[in-house]
């Protein structure tokens, strides 16, 4: 140790970095707030999700009551099965002529539910079976073209209602073609 020498204290320079990192935050969010200040307001984006179903209304249904869920789902079932049917593509076009052995030509695109039961191979007990099921309606279209020929049935149950009761034959039709 030098007996006559100065000693520098402790801590100075840790203070002079720390004043000095202070001192450059402070000036950074100034300069960052007065860039900023001076830019121009932008539109936030649109929001991406859509409406809610029940929110959008028109101004004759602004006067009532909002749809519970049980309606809302009477809706649902309501809607028209035909429409969920594929179209015809690649040269196949619909045919009044049933397509499956033992079927029944589609009557404005629907099938009653005896006449879809008359269609599965094993149809013995198929209509009860499909009646304990809830079956409810069948959107049905029979397609041919070249040497190909598809039916497609779209059956609708009543919600809440099981599959067929335990010994009873699968429902699963299998197709045929036209003699």
């Amino acid at each position: 140790m030098d007996p006559g020498g100065s000693r520098r204290p402790r801590g100075r320079t840790a203070t002079i970095l720390a004043c000095a990192a202070l001192l450059g935050i402070a000036g950074g969010l100034a300069a960052g707030y007065r860039i900023q200040a001076e830019r121009p307001p932008t539109p936030l984006p649109a929001l991406a999700a859509p409406l809610p179903v029940h929110a959008v209304r028109s101004a004759g249904e602004a006067g009532r009551a909002p749809v519970t869920l049980k309606e809302e789902r009477a809706l649902r079932m309501e809607g028209d099965l035909r429409k969920l049917l594929l179209k015809p593509s690649g040269g196949d076009h619909e045919t009044l002529e049933p397509t499956i052995e033992g079927g029944v030509p589609a009557v404005d695109n629907w099938l009653s539910p005896i006449d879809f039961a008359r269609e599965f191979v094993y149809d013995d007990g198929m209509f009860e079976a499909l009646t304990r099921a809830g079956i409810r309606r069948v959107a049905a279209t029979d397609r041919a073209g070249g040497d190909r020929h598809t039916a497609i049935r779209l059956a609708q149950f009543w919600p809440g209602t099981g599959a067929p009761a335990a010994g009873s034959r699968s429902c699963t039709a299998t197709s045929g073609s036209l003699p």
